[in-house]
């Protein structure tokens, strides 16, 4: 559910933060405003929220797995549909 929830963006950092152009993820204030974001959002030194990436490796890892064992059920379902279909058309 975080996944549909979250907005890629295209930014600039400020010239403060490295001033890296076109740059292309989330922000951090956004994140944070689901249960899930609040785990790898973190508040920096100077104050500005920030991404905490191997802790937001770590929910990508959780999400892709979860997406596999869908993708892996999904394709149960289509080849049980397909095998029905068959029957139906008399392929048995």
């Amino acid at each position: 559910d975080f996944l549909r929830t979250i907005n890629p963006v295209t930014f600039d950092y400020k010239p403060a933060y490295g001033g890296e152009k076109n740059q292309y993820g989330i922000i951090a204030e956004d994140a944070e405003q689901s249960p899930v974001g609040q785990t790898f959002v973190k508040q920096s030194g100077n104050g500005a929220k920030v991404i905490d990436t191997g802790k937001a490796t770590m929910v990508n890892m959780a999400a892709s797995a979860n997406q596999q064992r869908t993708i892996d059920t999904q394709g149960m379902l289509i080849a049980e549909l397909l095998r029905k279909m068959s029957y139906l058309e008399g392929g048995r």
